[in-house]
């Protein structure tokens, strides 16, 4: 389906005399307020975060966290390993297993286990590292306890090996310190804004479909719910700023524009990938399991967003394989709250997924409009964790005073910044000139607006824990 924007039948300010107009000859309130509710507002990261009592209050645009990951994790292989050379395994290690300074937490006198399937043997192949790459450029070596083996088959780029115990020699010296997981991440918030506005006399007309509190409640809706749309698009796919992107402010001056990075950005940035043929089925659910596993994940329910056409994939697959082994057993589970979204319940391998069906992606003016549907077929996995984290600098509000106090957040939630008196996760404020509707005139015009705030970040800890999907072929 081809993309088509949307027909507009107002001018850009629309709470004018024109849109009075057009307004007066919709249908009746009950059944406009129906329509507003089901085509005017979809189901956002947002609205999702929000209802989830993910939110968290900061002290300062940024916040600096500190987690500890898993104390064992497998190194990552970059490209094909095809043969053997010297009799020694050599092979690169991804980009993405190296920190900022080039350190990776493999080490000489490690271990690792390699599976006895490249080497035609029913037992794990061990062998010791003896020199690690200064990047994924140059090569890691390991020796082989065992004698006289060879490839039997192809050890593919982007294979997962185990690392075992460091294994050392009488007399030998001790091994150098390896990183076991602690990772920083700093998040930014994002300031997003939305205004509207009509001329004055346009509250006071009568209207044949007046929604409650007139074209005021209408205009204050309106406004709200894009300001929604904005947090959303944002906390999914919004981007720092290292751009020195600059708008004019208040004293003509130059201001940096505020960025967060969004979930999308993190899971590619940390996370880790499946990329599904066709269609999505068991096999690929049981792959995201092995990732979590592949990542140290311990958990019994993870949130599975998806696009609804991998959505519906998503149920097809739990519907086959329910109406297969259990007896046509009801995914749907009567306890879930009905959020304005159906959150479906499949438990696989010990973990309840709880499927979103993310409007967000699917809204044909958006993320819909994407001419290849990617957003329709992609997905994001997320372990339901909390996350013990070090507030290095003291930016939770609430938090220790000292900044070096361990505190417990949500690994996906919404910052707010709010201390010293304000809470700036949504300002709400009429600007009125004169106006017949008692508000105090700040200028002579005869207008009104009423402005809509929010500094806002995406706070994503332990992302390298995230699963991000998308259908072959759609990007």
């Amino acid at each position: 389906m081809s993309y088509t924007p949307a027909t507009s039948k107002t001018v850009t300010a629309p709470f004018n005399g024109t849109y009075t107009s057009l307004y007066s000859a919709q249908f009746e309130p009950d059944v406009m307020r129906e329509i507003f509710q089901s085509y005017g507002k979809s189901v956002g990261v947002f609205d999702l975060l929000h209802l989830a009592g993910k939110e968290i209050f900061m002290k300062r645009d940024s916040l600096t966290s500190f987690a500890l990951n898993a104390l064992n994790r497998p190194v990552k292989v970059k490209s094909n390993v095809s043969s053997l050379t010297d009799s020694k395994f050599k092979f690169y290690i991804a980009a993405s297993d190296y920190d900022t300074n080039d350190d990776t937490f493999l080490r000489v006198g490690d271990t690792i286990n390699i599976p006895g399937y490249y080497f035609s043997k029913e037992y794990d192949v061990k062998a010791l590292v003896t020199a690690v790459g200064a990047d994924d450029t140059s090569l890691t070596t390991a020796e082989f306890f065992e004698s006289g083996l060879s490839l039997a088959n192809t050890f593919p780029a982007n294979g997962y090996i185990q690392v075992g115990a460091t294994a050392h020699g009488r007399g030998a010296d001790q091994p150098s310190a390896k990183s076991r997981g602690m990772t920083s991440n700093t998040f930014y918030t994002q300031v997003s804004k939305e205004t509207t506005d009509f001329d004055g006399g346009i509250q006071a007309q009568q209207l044949y479909a007046t929604p409650s509190g007139g074209l005021w409640g209408m205009a204050l809706m309106d406004a709200e719910m894009m300001l929604d749309y904005q947090m959303s698009d944002a906390l999914w796919q919004g981007t720092e700023n290292d751009n020195s992107l600059t708008e004019t402010d208040a004293r003509s001056g130059s201001s940096t524009v505020k960025g967060t990075k969004g979930m999308w950005l993190w899971a590619d940035e940390d996370g880790q990938d499946l990329e599904y043929i066709d269609n999505f089925t068991v096999k690929d659910i049981d792959a995201i399991d092995d990732l979590f596993k592949a990542r140290g994940v311990i958990t019994s329910k993870a949130t599975f967003m998806a696009g609804h056409k991998l959505f519906k994939q998503v149920q097809d697959a739990a519907h086959d394989y329910i109406s297969q082994y259990s007896q046509g057993s009801d995914l749907l589970s009567d306890n879930m709250m009905k959020l304005g979204f159906t959150p479906l319940i499949w438990n696989r391998n010990g973990i309840d997924y709880n499927l979103v069906n993310l409007a967000q992606l699917s809204d044909n003016q958006t993320f819909g409009a994407n001419q290849k549907s990617y957003w329709n077929y992609a997905g994001l996995v997320i372990p339901d964790e909390q996350v013990t984290v070090r507030d290095e600098y003291g930016g939770i509000y609430n938090s220790t005073t000292d900044g070096n106090g361990k505190v417990s957040l949500p690994n996906v939630a919404i910052g707010y910044l709010k201390n010293n008196g304000e809470d700036r996760a949504r300002i709400v404020q009429s600007v009125a000139g004169v106006n017949g509707m008692g508000m105090p005139a700040t200028n002579t015009y005869d207008r009104s607006q009423v402005a809509f705030l929010s500094e806002y970040a995406l706070i994503a800890n332990e992302a390298e824990k995230w699963v991000r999907l998308w259908k072959d072929g759609t990007n």
